[in-house]
């Protein structure tokens, strides 16, 4: 039986894999999948129509004939590796799987390895992953057109005429980049610098050395060709790019533990603020008013006379938007993982043993956390100053402030 294409849909593929594709419900997204290859994974690619879709199921050579004949564009594919609980016989370890495909992917620029599948506590039916990926593709583009909502028009106004009026790049890649969050990685000596800007979806590197002209592929970008100078002005990078479009260049300079990037091209201006990274361990200095908020929390006397004596330490890792947190004492031990801007339920053992509804959100280059459930004003606030990684804990009317240095 044939369904909307507005709603999931599947057919029978080769092998009795199947193929899983859907739109979102304006149409903006197309998705395709096959089932568990032999190496414990399953890949999916993302399209986007260049015309709205037409109803009923569609098979992967079906979809293969759209994307050539121009109706749909890949904009991204994903390797998911099976979860563990799959069981299948001389299947590896899921974090050598992941680990494996990381390293085959490093030279891809729009494939991924997204580990969702193998981190649940079971196995997860190919539509149920696809329903997940394809969920988070609308909640991303649903956060913001509300972040852009409520712009001010001329903040809007600049931001669309730099990727829509003069980048001439797509419209589906347009609305990708415009959700993600790219980290820069920059290794320099002396004035020979290598700057890579990494995100989920494409990566581009730049090296160069100040003061020479280089010619610079754009590829990824919008593909263009151009004659690219880097010089020092004061402590800042000024980059000219002479081409197609005229004034086309940046500007990059740090200010406290900030990074900051204006992109100009054709007289309009784009200013982005790297936020401080949060990558790795951080031992904890001071613990204020834990007592009040264990009190808050109904955690036992006999806890909290152990807990407020402990000296935590943190282990985060960041890739982008994503967040592994290890919070270990010698009493106990506490990992919360997490995709900012999506939300999830948080299962607190080994705290308050509560079930609560939990988003982490960005406030600049804050991590802001809400927790509902049954305590009013749960949550928590992280942000960086320096080495010191602090940490703001709310439940109810208590507040406690925990501070940790970075480990060198």
């Amino acid at each position: 039986m044939s369904r909307r294409s507005t709603q999931p849909h599947s057919a029978a593929g080769a092998g009795g894999s199947s193929w899983r594709c859907g739109g979102s419900p304006e149409g903006e997204r197309h998705w395709g999948a096959k089932g568990e290859a032999a190496a414990g994974t399953r890949g999916a690619s993302r399209a986007c129509p260049a015309r709205p879709p037409r109803a009923g199921p569609r098979t992967p050579a079906q979809v293969s004939v759209s994307v050539k004949e121009g109706r749909y564009q890949v904009i991204e594919g994903i390797v998911s590796p099976v979860n563990d609980d799959y069981r299948k016989k001389g299947l590896v370890s899921a974090r050598h799987r992941i680990a494996m495909a990381k390293l085959a992917l490093e030279t891809s620029d729009w494939i991924r390895v997204d580990p969702w599948e193998s981190e649940q506590e079971t196995w997860t039916e190919t539509v149920k992953v696809l329903r997940h990926h394809y969920n988070e593709s609308l909640r991303l583009l649903q956060s913001k057109k509300e972040i852009m909502k409520n712009k001010q028009p001329t903040e809007r106004s600049t931001e669309d005429s730099l990727s829509d009026q003069h980048s001439d790049v797509n419209v589906a890649v347009r609305k990708i980049a415009n959700l993600l969050k790219p980290d820069k990685e920059i290794l320099q000596n002396g004035d020979h610098m290598i700057i890579k800007t990494l995100s989920t979806f494409r990566n581009y590197i730049m090296e160069f050395d100040v003061g020479k002209e280089f010619e610079e592929d754009l590829a990824g970008v919008d593909d263009r060709k151009c004659m690219t100078t880097v010089s020092w002005d004061g402590d800042k990078l000024l980059c000219v790019q002479n081409g197609e479009k005229e004034g086309r260049g940046w500007t990059q300079w740090i200010e406290g533990d900030e990074m900051h990037l204006e992109i100009r091209v054709c007289g309009v201006k784009s200013l982005a603020t790297m936020p401080a990274d949060f990558n790795g361990t951080w031992e904890m200095e001071s613990n204020e008013n834990f007592e009040g908020l264990m009190v808050a929390l109904d955690i036992d006397f006999a806890t909290r006379k152990i807990a407020k004596h402990l000296k935590q330490t943190k282990e985060i890792i960041q890739d982008g938007d994503n967040f592994k947190t290890k919070t270990l004492s010698t009493f106990r031990n506490y990992e919360l993982n997490y995709t900012v801007g999506v939300e999830f339920e948080e299962h607190t053992k080994g705290l308050d043993n509560r079930v609560v509804k939990t988003l982490v959100t960005w406030d600049g280059d804050k991590l802001v956390c809400v927790q509902q459930g049954e305590k009013k004003n749960r949550g928590w606030k992280h942000w960086i100053e320096g080495d010191i990684l602090h940490l703001e804990l709310t439940c109810e009317d208590q507040v406690c402030h925990q501070t940790f240095r970075k480990k060198k």
